[in-house]
């Protein structure tokens, strides 16, 4: 990272404002963010106060929008969408009422609303713990912690921030697989993860669930 920063000049975050209009809220962001840079981050008194009423911000990763892709991918059309997880509350804030303390978990300061179906956020949690389908782990597992499946319906509504028209009707399916990995670059524990994915699903005792998957996935 320090080499791809030093010598090759790439930014892995995309600036963006509060105060761009017409489609030209990440041009606005990615000229303050320059700005900044040339100016060595000494702004004057009143660029400070520009920049700071302009709201920049920048957009690591889909924590800051959709962090489990499945808007993007209504956005796009998709009738059907199979979306892997490593915890359902990822999923919550796609949902009516979701609980603030969900939304700003996954994304603190998050200013804008992510629901894109009118399902209520409770309701599609209750569905994953009364109608999911747990999948029996192997006796050795030591990083994953569960494995669930769901599919279910829901239907859209009006996002501007997505694009997303209501009314549409998308069938939903989940895989979600909890782990005690954390973020980074734990390679040897990613690999352990795999493998316990991969030999639990293929225990006998989940037979019809990895037919479902595979369902799915073959589409």
């Amino acid at each position: 990272t320090e080499f791809l920063r030093k010598d090759v000049d790439w930014q892995f975050s995309l600036w963006s404002t509060q105060t761009g209009k017409d489609g030209k809220t990440f041009l606005e962001g990615d000229q303050w963010w320059n700005a900044v840079q040339k100016a060595g981050g000494a702004l004057t008194p009143e660029n400070f106060t520009k920049l700071a009423s302009s709201g920049l911000y920048s957009l690591v990763d889909g924590g800051y929008t959709d962090d489990t892709a499945v808007a993007t991918a209504v956005a796009q059309g998709a009738t059907e969408v199979t979306a892997f997880m490593d915890f359902e509350k990822t999923i919550l804030t796609l949902f009516g009422t979701a609980p603030e303390s969900t939304t700003m978990e996954i994304c603190p300061g998050n200013a804008f609303s992510s629901q894109a179906f009118a399902e209520s956020a409770s309701s599609i949690q209750q569905g994953f713990l009364t109608k999911g389908t747990n999948l029996k782990l192997t006796a050795n597992s030591s990083v994953v912690e569960r494995i669930m499946v769901w599919s279910t319906k829901a239907t859209t509504v009006d996002n501007p921030w997505f694009g997303i028209t209501g009314g549409r009707q998308v069938q939903l399916n989940f895989i979600s697989i909890q782990s005690s990995m954390p973020i980074g670059f734990d390679y040897t524990g990613q690999s352990d993860l795999i493998s316990e994915v991969a030999s639990s699903v293929a225990l006998p005792e989940n037979r019809d669930a990895a037919a479902m998957m595979w369902k799915w996935l073959a589409k």
